[in-house]
């Protein structure tokens, strides 16, 4: 027994480790400024080296967990206009249709309740064949990276790339980094007719790294700290808080859930008075507006490859009022984290 287990605990280890080295190959994921400045400069050596690695994956045979039920979720097209939706559809078309298995939207723009406030949720579900054929991923990556500008068409203040699957991750999925119900309120940017596609869910996912991760970054926050941040960094403070209910209620119950009804669900286990800060920022929400110059905009667009670091000079300043709205909610929202905490180390 334990020697199955141990080779499951490695199987999984191989897809979260491939799935680090599509996130340096596509969204130049990389944590040192140096490196992905290198990355730039030096693009070929980089992408030789992640290719390579990306390559003695793909002999492994990955088998899936036969004690969990398999699911099979409908997706269906895209209908929307999204302007970065078209772009992608339009680029990728089916340039590549054998080696990417589909793009999909989610999101509110999928769920087509997008406001002010929405950034672009794209997901690529790459073939595993891909893998293997080194000329075709560096064309897909190279395409997909250049991509990720138009983003910001939806949100100039845009803070994270694509989200990226192969077909062998979507049956042994790590629910912790996507979600099923997210797949369930998904769109297909490829594909013209609803289709089915078949998932198998980790038996184990870690929810509570997750959580963990974001609530004690938001409870490190400080007001002098969000007084000196732009409209990026605070709408990125935003976006961690709009997390919260969610990553609360998979930490608790070992299940995933939509974002947009967690929110409803988890308040009516704190109560009101604990949930003000989340109604609070849920109304800076509604009434966000980010009006960014158009030299400003596409220097943001042009910089979008280099280290935030380097491109953060033309990020628009934080308007006085917006910085002490975020920063009222700061005493609440802490008690409401430390709460959270609280109940998950209940038995």
């Amino acid at each position: 027994m334990w020697k199955n287990l141990r080779k499951r605990h490695d199987q999984l280890a191989i897809l979260q480790n491939r799935r680090k080295l599509l996130d340096q190959l596509i969204n130049l994921k990389i944590s040192r400024p140096a490196d992905l400045i290198r990355k730039v400069i030096f693009r070929k050596t980089f992408e030789k080296k992640i290719l390579s690695k990306l390559v003695t994956f793909t002999g492994i045979v990955i088998t899936h967990d036969r004690s969990i039920d398999e699911i099979t979720v409908e997706i269906k097209p895209y209908l929307g206009q999204n302007e970065t939706a078209g772009i992608i559809r339009k680029t990728i078309g089916n340039k590549y249709q054998d080696l990417i298995f589909d793009i999909l939207v989610h999101g509110s723009i999928a769920t087509h309740e997008e406001c002010s406030y929405s950034d672009f949720d794209g997901l690529v579900i790459l073939n595993d064949r891909a893998l293997a054929l080194t000329d075709q991923l560096r064309g897909i990556s190279s395409e997909l990276s250049r991509l990720r500008k138009w983003f910001l068409k939806t949100d100039i203040l845009q803070h994270h790339g694509w989200f990226l699957l192969t077909e062998s991750d979507l049956l042994n999925l790590d629910t912790a980094y996507f979600p099923v119900e997210i797949l369930r309120h998904s769109k297909s940017l490829l594909k013209h007719s609803a289709y089915s596609i078949r998932l198998i869910p980790d038996s184990d996912p870690d929810f509570s790294k997750t959580f963990s991760d974001v609530s004690n970054k938001t409870l490190r926050l400080t007001e002098s700290v969000v007084k000196q941040m732009d409209m990026y960094e605070l709408k990125s403070v935003l976006s961690r808080i709009f997390l919260l209910p969610a990553l609360y209620h998979q930490a608790k119950y070992s299940k995933g859930i939509f974002k947009k009804d967690s929110f409803d669900t988890v308040k009516q286990e704190f109560g009101n008075q604990l949930w003000q800060p989340i109604d609070d920022a849920s109304r800076i929400r509604s009434q966000w507006s980010q009006k960014v110059s158009k030299i400003r905009s596409f220097l943001i667009m042009e910089t979008f490859p280099l280290p935030l670091s380097l491109r953060k000079i033309f990020y628009p300043a934080a308007g006085k009022r917006l910085r002490e709205q975020i920063c009222s909610l700061l005493p609440g929202l802490k008690l409401l984290i430390s709460e959270m905490h609280k109940r998950l180390e209940q038995p």
